[in-house]
């Protein structure tokens, strides 16, 4: 798994890769839902035991030499997903969803009971990178962000804000 320092560097050069037009990349964030209660209950070495559980978890999905696993922050996991549309990524990240649930790991601070995750996802094609590029990380976040507001346990993609119409009296 790699650190935050080195997922930095590897985000940029896949990035670079879409100008190329090598591609499409997506991400995901990743984030342990009530990872604090989790520690609270059973403790931190407790703790690592299940963020290890979800990298393995991360492995067997993210199998391709370019894929790339990464410890983004506390209990924050993200997925470099080179030449990867988000369509597939989607299908990446609910499988990887599906699996965490599978691991039936007891979690009595959660209201699922057992530990779950929830995924955000965003994509860069070389038709969308203009001055949005530096954003992934951004717009994978806010998905992650939506996916936890909505209910925790979700996958959810990157969607434009829409406008919102604003009245005014004449």
């Amino acid at each position: 798994m790699l650190n935050r320092r080195a997922f930095d560097t590897i985000l940029a050069v896949e990035i670079e890769a879409v100008w190329r037009g090598e591609g499409p990349l997506s991400l995901l964030l990743l984030d342990v839902d009530r990872f604090k209660a989790f520690n609270d209950t059973y403790g931190h070495t407790a703790g690592d035991d299940c963020l290890r559980a979800i990298a393995d978890c991360l492995r067997t999905v993210a199998h391709r030499p370019k894929d790339r696993v990464a410890r983004y922050g506390g209990e924050e996991i993200a997925l470099i997903l080179p030449d990867t549309p988000e369509k597939g990524a989607l299908t990446l990240a609910h499988k990887l969803r599906n699996r965490i649930r599978a691991l039936e790991l007891p979690h009595t601070g959660s209201e699922k009971g057992i530990v779950t995750a929830s995924i955000g996802v965003a994509t860069l094609a070389n038709h969308t990178i203009g001055p949005d590029a530096g954003r992934l990380v951004q717009r994978a976040d806010e998905a992650l962000y939506r996916a936890k507001a909505s209910g925790r346990d979700l996958v959810l993609t990157w969607e434009a804000a829409k406008p919102k119409l604003v009245k005014t009296k004449q």
